[in-house]
């Protein structure tokens, strides 16, 4: 699952999230969006304002939909019946919904986390939200999340329940990859690799049909990016980013694999391909974090974590390679006590390699 901007292709499944959502608010007798509203008027002023995003799921389709608004909300100036419990700046949640298939399966909370991640990205430290009194599951659901009932505000539907909480500094955790973090895996060493390196290597293809065959991959043991050789950060419950890492005494086996389907796929994979680890080092192959989360320290967190398994290793020190035109990401693992010990050059670029022990 990815949470990402939703764009104006997204029209359309946005559009049917929300009608079945209508539908069942209905079911259980409530008046809640049965006016109308959401509009795809509304819907699309919500992404051209850069405010709507879609929960994606692995085969590219719409889970789920909901508008995080930074900052001031006229209908929240006038709250009845109590206060807001923190005063300051705030983002709100509008508009959230989830596909029927998906329902009770976490992405209203995974939204949540997302959205708190914007408001920390966009220096805001509370969340707002209202809903009808008598959605229940909404009620359970902000309950369960933290939010505390403030009174009631109204807007152009009717008098609302108004909610808030604090954004508690994120919570970065690690933890073993799984066959089903085939995707993650996937968008790591894509973001690893680079649109134009990816490109090269799969002859064009589109990037859906990128994004798949490292999928394939990672879902498979024994091969370079295999799960069974990557570490998951999460940050609030969030798959943020991942590692791969391994032996370099086993670069040519499990290379190889990766090679054979990339002939059989794309007809030709790179020959010949310079060895970027060998042995006696225990080689952080790619490292990719959600752009959203970026900044959290999921980056440090799963390089930290990658270390002490090199550590646990019979490898003599952990290594990985950095663009010698990338000094951004040379910080980041100068930061964690990486230092230079050489150069390689890897399909055509140069790089430092750099190694902790």
């Amino acid at each position: 699952m990815r949470f990402v901007a939703a764009s104006s292709a997204d029209l359309r499944p946005i559009g049917d999230i929300v009608r079945s959502a209508q539908r069942s608010l209905a079911e259980l007798g409530i008046d809640q969006w049965q006016d109308g509203y959401p509009s795809e008027e509304i819907i699309a002023d919500d992404i051209a304002a850069g405010e709507g995003y879609v929960i994606l799921a692995d085969d590219g389709s719409v889970a789920a939909y909901g508008a995080v608004k930074v900052g001031r909300e006229a209908d929240y100036d006038d709250i009845r019946g109590g206060a807001w419990r923190y005063d300051g700046e705030y983002v709100v949640v509008h508009r959230l919904c989830v596909a029927e298939p998906h329902r009770r399966s976490g992405l209203a909370s995974m939204f949540f986390a997302c959205a708190a991640q914007i408001a920390r990205r966009s220096g805001r430290d509370i969340i707002r939200v209202d809903t009808h009194e008598g959605n229940v599951r909404m009620l359970s659901l902000l309950d369960k999340e933290g939010f505390g009932r403030c009174g009631t505000i109204r807007c152009r539907s009717g008098v609302r329940a108004a909610f808030d909480r604090r954004v508690a500094p994120p919570r970065i955790a690690v933890r073993e990859a799984v066959p089903a973090d085939c995707y993650l895996i996937s968008d790591a060493v894509t973001a690893a690799f680079g649109e134009d390196l990816c490109r090269r290597l799969c002859r064009d293809a589109s990037p859906q049909r990128i994004r798949g065959f490292f999928a394939e991959v990672a879902a498979m043991p024994a091969t370079q990016y295999s799960f069974e050789n990557t570490i998951v950060c999460t940050v609030d419950g969030v798959a943020a980013g991942a590692i791969c890492g391994y032996d370099g005494a086993c670069l040519d086996e499990l290379r190889g694999p990766v090679l054979d389907m990339l002939r059989e796929r794309f007809g030709s994979a790179p020959c010949p391909i310079e060895n970027e680890t060998c042995a006696g080092e225990f080689y952080l192959d790619s490292i990719g974090i959600d752009p959203l989360f970026r900044g959290t320290g999921a980056g440090t967190a799963l390089l930290r974590a990658m270390i002490e398994r090199a550590r646990r290793s019979d490898a003599g020190c952990a290594a990985l390679l950095v663009d010698v035109e990338n000094p951004h990401a040379e910080r980041l693992y100068r930061r964690v006590g990486f230092c230079r010990s050489g150069t390689r050059t890897l399909l055509g670029h140069n790089m430092y390699v750099m190694t902790i022990r």
